[in-house]
């Protein structure tokens, strides 16, 4: 593992992300396709009974990956919480009042305003109070939807590295989340309080893209692009379970509330003590 650290350590993580992009957007004659789309399936196990179309109605390796799913795949819950994404709810957790830290893994944490904010993070006065970490293996539907009624704000693009994001490097890699690019969504919830939804990219996950921007397309690999942040005027209405965003294969999101946007919640935020599998529009409230 520490090898693997190592040589990671040396190779340029964004560029390889960035022409693994652009391999798996490359469409070929449909028998080829075919063919290459049926190995991917089978390499990496994915449901595909629960596409929006069948698999040869898909042009590319990307187009697999970032497949929606059937209207019927994801009945979402009525409860005013909901699992932004299929995968694994592999931490839970309230924050304590006045600190801003999070568990990486156990016995690792992570700052939770710099991972919000970037190099801004102490120029503001955001109080986190709960936080859930979501992590998307390449099987899984890769679309991420709000967890919440409200307003989107904003959206944070923040430039990084991309480390994989499995558990062996969360593990043994320091503040790996805040290391990662990403991008961050800011909801004003309708009940009140602010919740952030945070897109973390991984090795071969650099390209993560929003409805909401044209330019908010993560590692373009241009030395000339910049952490960017769009405050969105007025504010847009989004429904629960409405369509925030898209990456390639598998990474990880991260859910922040305040203490107001937990208290107008109808319960209190799902609590589990083992990780637990979750699907896109199932309840999280326990």
């Amino acid at each position: 593992m520490r090898f693997s650290i190592f040589l990671l350590t040396l190779l340029p993580k964004n560029l390889i992300s960035y022409l693994t992009g652009i391999l798996v957007r490359l469409s070929f004659p449909q028998p080829v396709q075919s063919f290459l789309n049926k190995g991917f399936v089978k390499i990496f196990g994915l449901d595909m009974s629960e596409a929006e179309h069948q698999l040869s109605r898909y042009h590319n390796i990307e187009a697999v990956f970032t497949r929606k799913l059937k209207s019927s795949s994801r009945p979402l819950s009525t409860d005013d919480y909901c699992s932004p994404c299929d995968g694994v709810l592999s931490l839970t957790e309230k924050i304590k009042e006045d600190e801003s830290l999070a568990l990486q893994v156990k016995g690792s944490s992570y700052n939770i305003k710099e991972l919000l904010f970037g190099k801004h993070e102490k120029a503001t006065d955001f109080k986190p109070a709960w936080v859930s970490t979501f992590y998307l293996a390449p099987h899984n539907y890769h679309r991420v939807h709000s967890p919440v009624a409200g307003y989107l704000v904003s959206i944070r693009h923040i430039r990084g590295t991309l480390w994989p994001v499995n558990p062996k490097f969360l593990k043994y890699i320091p503040g790996l989340f805040v290391q990662n690019e990403r991008l961050v969504f800011e909801i004003q919830r309708e009940g009140g309080g602010r919740v952030y939804l945070v897109m973390v990219g991984a090795l071969n996950v650099g390209r993560i893209t929003t409805p909401f921007s044209k330019n908010m397309i993560t590692n373009n690999y241009s030395p000339r692009q910049k952490e960017s942040f769009e405050a969105l005027e007025p504010l847009v209405k989004i429904e629960k379970g409405q369509e925030i965003g898209t990456f390639l294969m598998g990474s990880t999101v991260i859910l922040v509330f305040d203490k107001k946007a937990t208290d107008s919640l109808s319960s209190y935020p799902l609590f589990v003590s083992t990780k637990k599998d979750v699907y896109m529009g199932e309840s999280l409230l326990g």
